[in-house]
């Protein structure tokens, strides 16, 4: 019986923290497309750099962050604190 319950805890904290996460995240995606994200290519001459490619890479780097901080540390965080009061 525990274990339904657990279970059913589980998923709703996770459904919860997701629809927050994805919240925060549009709105960061929001904020970082009105930014005008300004690098200098490395080889001028070439030109092989665009604005597209460097708002990809600031997303690539950044996205990883963003769904630890915003979206397993809260889960876990919950879970552990849930776990605790029935243990």
């Amino acid at each position: 019986m525990s274990e339904n319950i657990t279970l059913s805890h589980l998923e709703e904290v996770i459904d919860e923290f997701v629809k927050e996460f994805l919240l925060k995240l549009e709105e960061r995606l929001t904020k970082i497309r009105s930014y005008k994200i300004i690098h200098k290519p490395d080889f001028e001459i070439l030109k092989p750099a665009n604005k597209e490619y460097y708002e990809y890479k600031y997303l690539e780097k950044t996205l990883g962050c963003y769904i630890r901080n915003d979206l397993v540390k809260p889960v876990f965080v919950d879970l552990f604190s849930f776990n605790e009061s029935i243990a």
